[in-house]
């Protein structure tokens, strides 16, 4: 979603909270609160948690990243297969709102965001994590991103920038870690050139843009689940194409070369292609930018 363009008529996401659903922050709904604790550093954004009955110390951490004109509390209203999944499943969630809370897009383009630990957005979210690791007692070994739009820009950001963090990543109508970069030193920008899918670069070129975001890390990239449809007019479906490229290099995969192709079962509009263990990529035939995650498809290549 355009970074900066808060009232842009295609970026409004999918849905509001259900008629008749009352939500006060402060009151809490079932297991979703405000961290109020959360300093929010090194930006300003805000913290929210839904920590089900079923947790337990140990038990995984899904960071859920709101798209553009969007808030935690209102990404957490749209997908409640997610609180059900994880009541189902025992794992806690994190719902990030941008700074001030306006419905503004992250910060996935400034040297601060597209650095490990450089002081911007992304930094900021992983915090978040660790406060989470420390109150709840969150696993550091299972720690997952799952995004929509400017939410989807950011788990690639979060998983290139910060893959000593993250195991895996899912992303609905994102751009590869590093395509809305700007010359600006922190804040969010648009990107026109990227988000019309005219940034088509080699795999090696994708590579080291991840890379170059944590130079002194020598381990292994979180998995990768790419989601993104055909008919998206608010992000270029080449994007997914650009994307599966960074990812495939990055696990040392051909992004030529799936090992495995099919139609999903249930929306046969929807063909997936694996690359090992490590990528998922789903392109779907008349999908517009309004991209619903697949909660189900998600915790599944999450391993949950």
């Amino acid at each position: 979603m355009p970074q900066g363009s808060h009232d842009h008529p295609a970026i409004s996401g999918h849905g509001s909270p259900p008629v008749g659903s009352v939500f006060n922050p402060r009151d809490g709904w079932g297991g979703f609160q405000p961290e109020s604790g959360f300093s929010g550093t090194p930006t300003k954004a805000l913290m929210y948690t839904y920590v089900p009955k079923s947790f337990k110390k140990g038990n995984p951490v899904v960071v859920g990243v709101h798209h553009c004109a969007g808030t935690g509390p209102g990404y957490f209203r749209e997908y409640p297969d997610w609180p059900k999944a994880s009541e189902e499943k025992g794992f806690m969630m994190i719902f990030p709102s941008s700074p001030g809370e306006t419905g503004a897009c992250w910060d996935v383009s400034s040297a601060a965001s597209l650095r490990h630990n450089g002081g911007g957005d992304s930094q900021t979210i992983v915090n978040m994590v660790k406060y989470a690791q420390t109150k709840y007692g969150a696993s550091d070994k299972k720690v997952f991103v799952v995004g929509h739009s400017s939410g989807a820009m950011m788990t690639e950001v979060l998983a290139a920038a910060y893959p000593d963090v993250f195991v895996a990543g899912a992303e609905y109508s994102g751009v590869p870690a590093g395509c809305f970069k700007t010359n600006k030193q922190a804040g969010a920008d648009w990107n026109s050139a990227c988000a019309g899918g005219n940034v088509r670069e080699s795999p090696e070129y994708w590579g080291q843009q991840a890379k170059d975001m944590y130079p002194e890390y020598k381990g292994s990239y979180p998995r990768m689940m790419l989601v993104h449809g055909k008919a998206d007019q608010t992000i270029n479906y080449e994007n997914q194409v650009e994307a599966v490229k960074q990812w495939t290099y990055l696990h040392h995969l051909d992004a030529n070369k799936p090992t495995k192709q099919y139609d999903d079962a249930q929306k046969p509009n929807y063909h997936v292609s694996e690359y090992g263990h490590d990528v998922l990529a789903i392109s779907a035939d008349g999908v517009t930018h309004d991209n619903p995650a697949r909660v189900d498809l998600t915790v599944q290549f999450f391993g949950l």
